[in-house]
């Protein structure tokens, strides 16, 4: 339910915010390929996968799937997954 102040100012009231919410959560948990680079289309899945398969430097593997190289936005969420991955690989 929308509220609309005096001023003009739009608010939802709690129940709508929820239900709303709980929608967006939904969706987020029924689509876990979801781009890790959205210029490429390159996912998480996608980056583990070269990984299992011995690509094991943050070059290789932007070379492999051209993350990183479009607007460039994800570079730190890209080195850092891929960091995390590989301290893990190297554990095993």
């Amino acid at each position: 339910m929308r509220l609309t102040s005096q001023r003009g100012v739009t608010a939802f009231s709690r129940s709508s915010w929820e239900q709303e919410n709980t929608q967006i959560f939904n969706m987020t948990r029924e689509h876990t390929e979801l781009p890790i680079c959205s210029c490429t289309g390159t996912t998480t899945a996608k980056i583990q996968q070269l990984i299992a398969n011995k690509v094991h430097t943050l070059e290789d593997i932007i070379n492999a799937t051209g993350a990183t190289t479009g607007c460039a936005s994800c570079e730190y969420d890209v080195a850092k997954f891929v960091e995390q991955q590989l301290s893990g690989a190297e554990a095993e």
